[in-house]
């Protein structure tokens, strides 16, 4: 008798398309880390520059663990001023090497500062920041005080840290270190 036809291999099921990676969430504007950051005004920071004055501030829960990375967004098309204010007052504080890091990456310290309660001593750095996301270096080791204020667009004037009207006072005297709780 003849020879029935060999039967074909069964037919594999359709492999079904590739699963597209996940959309990661879109970066807010202004500033974003590993953790929520709250913004909006602070009852706790005071004696901000008039030209601070129309900045969105952002306070994040402190201390910030060691080797966060902070992501800066600009969605303003003209770009955005930055600023970051440290509590510097060693050996009660640490800030993870970003004063350095800012140097390094250009950005600008400035003569005046907000205060925030209880934090005796602040230093700040300004950048501006083109249209689109950023990241600062991540701290080297736990931060205990910053604050961040963005603007979206530019604050009219490059010399945002107003200068005092008349003679130039005396430079101030050390000032003793208070440690916030």
């Amino acid at each position: 008798p003849p020879t029935p036809p060999p039967t074909p291999p069964p037919t594999p099921p359709p492999t079904p398309p590739p699963t597209p990676p996940p959309t990661p969430p879109p970066t807010p504007e202004g500033v974003s880390g590993p953790f929520p950051i709250p913004s909006g005004p602070s009852p706790d920071v005071t004696n901000i520059p008039p030209s601070l004055d129309e900045t969105t501030i952002y306070l994040p829960p402190l201390p910030v663990p060691s080797g966060t990375v902070f992501t800066l967004n600009c969605v303003s098309a003209g770009g955005c001023d930055f600023f970051i204010s440290l509590f510097k007052c060693p050996p009660c504080t640490s800030h993870g090497d970003l004063p350095s890091k800012l140097l390094t990456d250009k950005w600008v310290p400035s003569s005046c500062s907000p205060k925030v309660q209880g934090w005796s001593r602040m230093s700040t750095f300004h950048k501006r920041i083109p249209f689109g996301i950023q990241d600062l270096p991540a701290t080297d080791g736990p931060t205990s005080h910053i604050v961040f204020f963005v603007k979206q667009g530019l604050i009219a004037d490059d010399d945002w840290c107003p200068k005092p009207a008349g003679p130039v006072p005396p430079a101030p005297q050390p000032e003793t270190c208070t440690c916030p709780p």
